[in-house]
């Protein structure tokens, strides 16, 4: 399939802020031709057009193939206007939530196929929304295990300055000194967080996907999808794949311009998404 695409940048109100989108939509998407749909979910301190731009890439692989998307940026992530003192779980579901209910009522998308995909912290965000959140047909997430390295998420120290303000300031010195803040609610949220028990909810099939150099284990994904409600899940190995899918070195230090990890996990979402949705 070769389908031409439409892209539209929108706003969706939130509450409080508004909620930065990207939508892909094939060409020939109608009211006569609904397609199916999927919300993405950007992981930790990146955003709605992912690491190298990845998700730019797949939603439009998505779309030529015929499945719309919607892609956001998190509260204080992005083009966001809202502070990311303020981004917790909470905030996330609410996002995903306004982001769900718009791509569904568009006109040449077909409510009862919406899926969602999520890529590290964004697949425990997907995770989560499956789980809670009704009208997921189906799950897709990269790099997200449920035996989260908290010593990676939650510097030393950032527990505790969190604790007595509010927040904690994070400086990321491998990502050029990004600094970054710390909800005190998230970090408590992702201390407690506990993904197989919410996999075990999700009435949708899922499909979980890792490279065998990610920090977060192949051993850690099986046991992830054997907890799953649905007994249709997978998961999908990529030989040398790490958790940024080899778009950055093992160590976060450097882009290193090799495309072939992320294009196995793109074709294998697309795939699974076309068979499940």
């Amino acid at each position: 399939m070769n389908t031409e695409i439409s892209d539209t940048t929108i706003f969706i109100p939130n509450g409080d802020h508004d909620i930065p989108a990207r939508i892909e939509m094939p060409c020939d998407a109608s009211g006569q031709n609904k397609v199916p749909a999927a919300v993405i979910l950007h992981g930790t301190g990146t955003n709605k057009d992912e690491i190298g731009g990845s998700y730019r890439r797949l939603s439009k692989m998505m779309a030529r193939e015929g499945i719309a998307s919607i892609r956001i940026d998190f509260l204080g992530h992005g083009e966001s206007t809202g502070s990311l003192k303020d981004f917790t779980f909470a905030s996330a579901r609410s996002d995903i939530l306004k982001a769900n209910e718009y791509i569904r009522q568009l006109d040449g998308v077909d409510k009862g196929r919406i899926g969602i995909i999520g890529w590290s912290q964004g697949g425990g965000h997907a995770y989560l929304a499956a789980a809670h959140q009704p009208g997921y047909s189906s799950v897709v997430t990269w790099a997200c295990g449920a035996e989260w390295p908290l010593s990676m998420l939650i510097p030393p120290n950032a527990r505790e300055e969190a604790e007595r303000n509010g927040f904690a300031v994070v400086i990321d010195e491998k990502w050029n000194n990004r600094v970054r803040y710390m909800n005190f609610q998230w970090i408590k949220e992702v201390e407690s967080l506990n993904i197989r028990h919410e996999v075990s909810k999700i009435d949708a099939p899922v499909l979980a996907i890792i490279g065998t150099e990610d920090f977060m284990t192949v051993e850690d994904i099986e046991k992830t999808v054997k907890a799953c409600k649905n007994q249709n899940s997978k998961m999908y190995v990529i030989e040398g794949g790490n958790h940024t899918f080899n778009v950055f070195n093992n160590d976060f230090t450097a882009p290193t311009y090799d495309t072939r990890v992320f294009y196995q996990a793109a074709d294998a979402t697309i795939r699974w998404l076309k068979e499940t949705l």
